[in-house]
């Protein structure tokens, strides 16, 4: 996990072998402080912009944008010392609510 707040591009190629054919994949990884070692990370196979997080009204908003006739992810990780519970949360993609799965890890 990076130190510093930002946007990173996260790059893997593997060259292949006489079995496996090769592959690369690259993905978007921004992190945000909220509070003091509480971070806020949001990982995609897309291009994110508009991202924006409320804890109070618990709404999610974010842009994404990638290449045409492409199946994208996002990940978002939210520290409970942000929100203890995510069950309430409206996630709204390119302006439009979605559904969408939770997975509690630990601290998040």
């Amino acid at each position: 996990m990076p130190t510093v707040t930002g946007n990173y591009l996260l790059k893997s190629v593997y060259k292949g072998s006489e079995n496996y054919l090769g592959a690369r994949d690259t993905v978007n990884f921004a992190i945000e402080p909220f509070v003091e070692q509480s971070v806020f990370s949001v990982t995609s196979n897309s291009t994110i912009t508009g991202l924006a997080f409320n804890s109070v009204s618990k709404e999610l908003n974010l842009n994404v944008s990638g290449p045409t006739e492409t199946t994208g992810y996002t990940n978002v990780y939210i520290p409970t010392s942000i929100m203890t519970d995510v069950s309430g949360l409206k996630v709204y993609l390119d302006s439009s609510q979605i559904d969408y799965t939770t997975q509690s890890q630990s601290d998040c």
